[in-house]
């Protein structure tokens, strides 16, 4: 139950700190190097090289599409 009472917070964090994620296939941290991957591609690499819905595609579809699939999802 939530309530807006200042006694029933114990513990407040900034931003995400403290916050536990689950696993997931879609992205990964990898502290070592300092780099966010979504699906096995660098995001830095992704933002640079690829528009917004190949992006997305990879997202949902776990693969950069092809030129086929991406002007399929840009007439939708």
């Amino acid at each position: 139950m939530l309530t807006n009472h200042k006694e029933d917070v114990k513990d407040v964090y900034h931003g995400l700190r403290g916050v536990t994620c689950t696993e997931t296939k879609i992205s990964h941290i990898d502290e070592g190097n300092g780099k966010l991957i979504y699906r096995r591609h660098d995001v830095n690499y992704l933002t640079k090289n690829h528009i917004f819905e190949e992006v997305a595609y990879l997202l949902w579809h776990s693969e950069l599409p092809n030129d086929q699939q991406l002007a399929i999802r840009i007439d939708e």
